[in-house]
């Protein structure tokens, strides 16, 4: 066989077999990967090396221009809040109630609620809610008009020449406006002697979480939506002095909307569009990150990817319809042109990050492993994790946040790896909105669905606002496309496990990143199709007593046999136990996945796929168990006895009977 090298290309030599088919593309596929990878990484840490220098590593008060500007009683501007709705009762009441409550002259403020609803409790909540501030002297309004056109931006769209005040303050639904919101925004506006500044188009708050303790999803879809307010949103308007309206907590100015173009509703992301269109005709943005709203994350997966869904193919919509006036224009320099770009492409980055970790191990496997493989193989979560780690600690709690002690914000480090493997696992949905974006022109607004929780201890069936998704054949494929990834390279990761024993640490982060990717992948397309659907919950629940059958009966046999173990082995006992019970409660099918995975490489494989003892020593159970499962014990689970003599038989493998 001849063999070649490419160092040229990978910067070490590789040898590779000409006879090999999938040597060269499998490099190529794996290029392509780091290369993308390496694109938004520039941008990300740009706009992390942005924040950290601009807030002086976050210790700077933002409350400058807030106390420099002060208005003499009765020399407030005019401001109008306005509060888009549609059939959203259970969080629509409070969110007027707060909006009412804003430390702000009455004669200088308006309400307007621009109600789409169609179900009639959600219309009379509202009309309750406003006719009851009415009586206390608010000047609040529920507006609606004929039909639903154009959705949220044709409701702003068509109510906008209605608004008669120099400012506007944007509120979804959820979202929960401090007291004191209109005192730190409203100033941005203006000088220090008062005059203003036309220039400033929009002020921008970022958010907090009053559910963010709901579950193990709302905990990483927090920390994921942090990260792009405190590093991505503050690292943007300091290097350019623009980034995206985030469509609620923010005060417009209503002559930049106008000269922006106004509301447009030919994307479903029609904030990120207006907040590109005024930046080109001048206008430039401010970002208050100390001032967090409160609002809702999604609580259940159906939701969550609904949300995700509509953010992805709307950034591809702008993309498509405005991006060649931003890369035309003379008023958006290099910089700003290539970060706009990453910005609306952004969803393409962990589709890649996925790609390049998972094609490691099959690079491995067909004799290609250098420095380079090695290296950028682990480059792609470098960034993410040091986002999160600064995030973690440099987040404004708020007065009604969390995270507020140095405790808390520690114990949150643990979700950062979990968040990476979540934002992962939505690839193939994040793929078919990246399509639908690109050559789709149908912009209907699907609004997530909200349940109001303040109190994390109420317990709310998830499946009662998974019914108001959209339910589409299209979804499903992709969730069992995504099942059957996960499986695929579960696979290729057992195999590589069995003939490359690890030896290092960067063999064991492999191994340890790959699991938790290919768990993401289970946990979000099982629990996708199982709240979704009657027939995969009932499926779940017979798999789920199935495979209790012979691992009872192996545990009967065990327990006959007075199995004598290790201290390593009851530490494994202990670990996979608690792995056990951790994913009984977030993936329900996914945890027959992992559980059997687990068991599955304590069994002798057949000759030649590696030595028993090297599995039993190396094995990927090792892995799993003494890395990852050390950061899920941050969650109290309860102990059951019985898996115990389950775990004791398959721990231990010499003892099993041959036949």
């Amino acid at each position: 066989m001849k063999m070649y090298n490419i160092t040229d290309l990978l910067g070490t030599s590789i040898a590779a077999d000409e006879e090999d088919p999938w040597h060269l593309p499998l490099i190529l596929f794996f290029l392509a990967a780091v290369a993308t990878n390496s694109l938004y990484m520039l941008s990300r840490w740009i706009n992390l090396i942005a924040a950290i220098i601009s807030t002086r590593f976050f210790t700077d008060d933002p409350r400058i221009q807030a106390d420099t500007v002060q208005f003499f009683p009765g020399e407030e501007p005019h401001v109008t809040i306005q509060i888009c709705t549609y059939n959203e009762g259970r969080v629509v009441e409070e969110t007027i109630a707060r909006a009412c409550s804003v430390d702000w002259p009455w004669n200088k403020l308006s309400v307007h609620v621009l109600d789409d609803s169609t179900d009639l409790t959600c219309v009379q909540i509202v009309s309750s809610a406003v006719a009851n501030w009415n009586e206390r002297g608010i000047d609040i309004s529920r507006r609606t008009r004929p039909n639903r056109k154009g959705y949220k931006a044709g409701n702003l769209f068509h109510h906008f020449d209605s608004v008669q005040s120099e400012f506007i303050a944007m509120l979804d639904a959820d979202h929960r406006m401090e007291p004191d919101f209109l005192r730190r925004t409203i100033p941005s506006f203006f000088d220090e002697n008062g005059n203003t500044k036309d220039e400033i188009g929009m002020v921008q708050a970022p958010w907090g979480y009053y559910n963010a303790e709901q579950n193990f999803l709302t905990r990483c879809d927090a920390l994921a939506l942090d990260i792009h307010h405190v590093v991505e949103q503050t690292g943007r308007a300091a290097a350019y002095g623009c980034f995206g309206f985030n469509g609620t907590g923010g005060v417009w100015r209503k002559a930049a909307i106008k000269h922006g173009g106004g509301w447009s509703w030919d994307s479903v992301t029609e904030d990120v569009a207006l907040s590109y269109q005024a930046y080109l005709k001048g206008y430039r943005f401010i970002y208050l990150r100390d001032i967090p709203q409160l609002l809702e994350v999604p609580g259940n997966i159906l939701a969550h990817i609904q949300q995700k869904h509509r953010w992805t193919k709307g950034f591809f919509q702008v993309l498509r319809h405005s991006y060649w006036s931003i890369l035309v224009s003379r008023k958006a320099g290099a910089a700003l042109k290539f970060e706009a770009f990453c910005h609306l492409t952004g969803a393409i980055q962990y589709t890649a990050l996925m790609i390049a970790l998972f094609l490691y191990p099959i690079l491995v496997l067909h004799g290609i492993d250098g420095p380079f493989v090695k290296g950028a193989s682990l480059f792609p979560i470098v960034e993410p994790f040091m986002s999160g780690i600064v995030t973690c600690y440099a987040k404004h709690s708020g007065p009604e946040g969390q995270y507020r002690g140095f405790l808390s914000r520690t114990r949150r480090l643990a979700i950062i790896l979990p968040y990476i493997a979540l934002n992962a696992a939505m690839c193939l949905f994040r793929t078919k909105a990246v399509l639908e974006g690109l050559f789709s022109s149908d912009v209907t607004f699907l609004t997530t669905p909200k349940e109001g929780i303040s109190d994390e201890r109420k317990k709310v069936n998830p499946l009662r606002s998974a019914n108001k998704v959209v339910r589409k054949l299209a979804d499903d494929i992709t969730a069992v496309g995504g099942l059957a990834l996960g499986l695929h390279q579960v696979l290729f990761i057992v195999v590589y496990d069995v003939r490359h024993p690890w030896n290092d640490a960067f063999e064991a982060a492999i191994r340890l990143l790959n699991i938790l990717l290919c768990c993401s992948l289970f946990w979000v397309n099982s629990n996708f199709l199982i709240e979704k659907h009657k027939w995969a919950r009932n499926l779940s629940h017979v798999l789920r007593h199935l495979y209790r059958l012979p691992l009872m009966l192996c545990a009967s046999r065990t327990v006959n046999s007075s199995i004598q173990l290790s201290a390593s082995d009851w530490w494994n006992i202990y670990f996979l136990s608690k792995l056990y019970f951790h994913f009984r409660g977030l993936m329900n099918l996914s945890a027959l996945w992992n559980l059997l995975l687990l068991v599955w490489i304590r069994v002798p494989f057949p000759t030649g796929w590696g030595s028993n003892k090297g599995l039993r020593q190396r094995s990927l159970a090792k892995v799993v168990c003494d890395m990852v499962l050390s950061f899920l014990l941050l969650w109290r689970e309860t102990w059951f006895p019985p898996l115990l003599e389950v775990m004791k038989f398959w721990l231990n493998p010499v003892t099993r009977p041959t036949g």
